[in-house]
């Protein structure tokens, strides 16, 4: 369970997340209990970013949106649409404040979701990951190619200048 008796900071190369008390920890989840399953969107700062909770959650959180996606729905789905370039552009865009934006809670309760049937979602999320496992593959060649490529550029250059050529 994410608590401390006294306040610490703990950092992964996501986010951070500050250890609080077994009772404030109680106290939140009273209210927004995250379950494997929702989908997590910042509404702070970087807006969007969202997540699905893929395993059973035990952490508290703070000005994140907490989407309850029903079983009549694909989380990935809505952590796809989320995720589109428009739909970013308009929270962005909708977002309040001048230092650090922010969207509230009310903004996105009432924000349109088009959603197709469960089956179709699936199908889109299938489609989706097929496309994104193969342009992670293309990106990773693209990153040997370019290792390669400056790999090559210094060892002609060592051999021009040590008269080897």
């Amino acid at each position: 369970m994410a608590f401390a008796e006294a306040r610490h900071r703990l950092v992964c190369s996501c986010c951070s997340f500050t250890l609080i008390a077994e009772l404030d920890y109680a106290k939140i989840n009273e209210r927004s209990a995250v379950h494997q399953g929702d989908v997590l969107l910042a509404m702070i700062g970087t807006i969007g970013n969202p997540t699905v909770v893929e395993i059973e959650p035990n952490f508290a959180i703070k000005n994140v949106a907490l989407l309850k996606v029903p079983e009549t729905q694909n989380s990935y789905f809505l952590q796809y649409y989320l995720s589109t370039p428009s739909v970013i552009a308009k929270m962005q865009s909708e977002a309040k404040g001048t230092t650090q934006k922010f969207v509230g809670l009310g903004y996105l309760r009432a924000f349109p979701i088009s959603i197709p049937t469960l089956a179709e979602q699936q199908k889109i999320v299938e489609k989706l990951d097929e496309l994104r496992t193969e342009s992670e593959r293309l990106e990773s060649i693209y990153r040997q190619k370019l290792t390669a490529l400056d790999d090559l550029k210094k060892s002609l250059l060592h051999q021009a200048f040590s008269g080897q050529l």
